[in-house]
């Protein structure tokens, strides 16, 4: 086939993945957030130039339009590396995993680059309505998971990290690759972080609002506002004359149980 017929046979499959594009990424915030993570979701189904582009690259046959997994694609961008396991978890849990690669897996020790999880789904169909399922439950898509750090890299490496390099000096190429391990690093101190303020032994706003996070957001399913939530929390932790946050995590539990 030419690749005049084979935008044709796309520009007649395009509809069922649009639908299957905005199905998983709706599904997606909904069973992330169940999770109580905060993620961004972001979707797209590919155009025909995204597809004339991708054929011309690997060869216009067929049979390579067949192997295009990421005719329709969306990506998860969480704030922390440990969250990133919880939303692969959350994946392989509710999708029907036909192939999960590590990209970070792939990079040498010494060597700095693209770091993200990529699934190949398709829907179950234990987990969609028959109707659904029976429209779209033969479709495969991607979907990658970054934290934060890892996708302002991933987007800044795409825009620089190809022919530019080539024209740029040594030193502002090593210069890009040093960014890399800076964002690297600075994922690593965010996480750690995170996990110093959960562990810490002091109750204070931060700490709380750490733990009032997960089942708000699971519950809620909504950002919620910082500023005016310290400010709730200034006025009703001394009211509650908790000190220790496993205890205040504790109240919290039965509360959320008793009020579901």
């Amino acid at each position: 086939m030419n690749l005049e017929s084979i935008l044709a046979e796309w520009d007649k499959e395009r509809p069922s993945y649009e639908t299957f594009t905005e199905y998983v990424e709706n599904f997606l915030k909904e069973i992330i957030q169940h999770r109580g993570v905060l993620v961004r979701v972001i979707s797209r189904t590919k155009d025909d130039i995204s597809i004339a582009k991708k054929l011309y690259k690997k060869g216009v046959t067929h049979q390579n339009y067949l192997d295009m997994n990421d005719k329709s694609a969306a990506r998860v961008v969480c704030r922390f590396k440990e969250d990133t396991e919880i939303i692969a978890d959350c994946i392989r849990e509710e999708f029907e995993v036909l192939k999960e690669e590590d990209k970070s897996s792939l990079l040498k020790l010494n060597e700095i680059g693209y770091k993200s999880l990529h699934f190949d789904i398709k829907l179950k169909r234990e987990k969609t309505t028959e109707e659904v399922f029976q429209k779209i439950g033969n479709l495969i898509g991607e979907i990658q998971v970054r934290t934060l750090c890892e996708d302002v890299w991933a987007e800044i490496n795409h825009d620089m990290g190809y022919k530019p390099l080539i024209e740029l000096s040594s030193e502002s190429a090593r210069q890009i690759y040093c960014l890399g391990g800076i964002f690297e690093i600075a994922d690593d101190c965010f996480s750690n972080i995170n996990r110093k303020i959960l562990e810490s032994s002091t109750l204070d706003e931060y700490t709380a609002l750490k733990i009032l996070e997960h089942p708000f957001i699971k519950i809620v399913k909504k950002e919620y506002d910082r500023e005016l939530s310290f400010k709730i929390l200034s006025f009703f932790l001394p009211i509650l004359n908790i000190s220790n946050p496993t205890e205040f995590e504790g109240v919290l539990k039965d509360f959320v149980k008793k009020k579901q």
